[in-house]
């Protein structure tokens, strides 16, 4: 364990600095483009990467050195947050037995259950363009069965075993909305649970959506000023203005 990770663990040595902390990685992660609302899993693993260890473990070290007095039902990440991080912490369990979390507003109610996210945070997430055969997969009804996703070339099948050949990996009926033709989709949901379904499988987003189109060819320095904006937290990028005659002399560039 290097220095850096050793000396942030000894600062979230309590209750109040755990608050503080994850406080402080839900509420960045709103404002990014993960945002408004961030898969638990997330958060547990910038946790991990910044202390050295799982947060329940962090958590049961302290108790054992009678630094917190913390039950071990509470030392897990969403049941501390739930007892201790209620009034600024939101969070909805999701399918699969996962959770999301956001910044709840200061003001808002508190108690057990799902929250409403801050008014202080944009309530228009960054919605991924997934393929529509993945929206589909998620989206239909499971009447009988189980469910398969291809990887190799994007598409599912329901079937009572494993198809043969090509790279297919199993959505397991607590991820299926099961919507019927009518009913309306709730996109934050259906990201929320496919994110969920994801990390659980380990697949990677990137085989699951469309390829964003690529910027108009203005020339190297036009496609610099995309590449940094695209770098930018939304609700920066939101507010950065450019003046025209900079991007006129950026397009005529060489």
């Amino acid at each position: 364990m290097n220095s850096t990770i050793t000396e942030t663990a000894a600062t979230l040595s309590s209750i109040e600095a755990l608050r503080s902390y994850l406080v402080g990685v839900v509420s960045t992660a709103a404002h990014s483009e993960r945002g408004p609302r961030v898969l638990l899993s997330y958060v547990g693993g910038e946790f991990n990467k910044a202390v050295g260890t799982t947060f329940d473990k962090h958590l049961t070290a302290l108790a054992e050195k009678k630094l917190v007095d913390v039950s071990p039902p509470k030392r897990k990440m969403i049941n501390f947050i739930q007892a201790y991080c209620d009034d600024l912490i939101g969070y909805e369990r999701m399918a699969g037995n996962h959770y999301v979390v956001f910044p709840h507003s200061s003001n808002g109610q508190s108690g057990t259950g799902a929250h409403t996210p801050s008014e202080s945070v944009s309530l228009t997430p960054s919605i991924l363009k997934f393929k529509r055969a993945v929206w589909a997969a998620f989206i239909r009804p499971l009447s009988e069965g189980r469910r398969f996703l291809n990887l190799d070339q994007i598409g599912f099948t329901d079937a009572t075993s494993v198809p043969s050949g090509a790279n297919w990996k199993e959505i397991d009926k607590a991820f299926i909305l099961g919507l019927q033709p009518n009913d309306p989709v709730d996109a934050v949901k259906l990201q929320s649970t496919i994110e969920a379904w994801a990390t659980q499988a380990q697949v990677s987003l990137t085989k699951l959506i469309t390829p964003s189109p690529s910027h108009p060819s203005f020339g190297r320095h036009i496609k610099a000023l995309f590449d940094i904006i695209d770098t930018l937290p939304a609700p920066l990028a939101e507010q950065w203005s450019i003046p025209a005659a900079v991007i006129k002399h950026l397009r005529n560039a060489r």
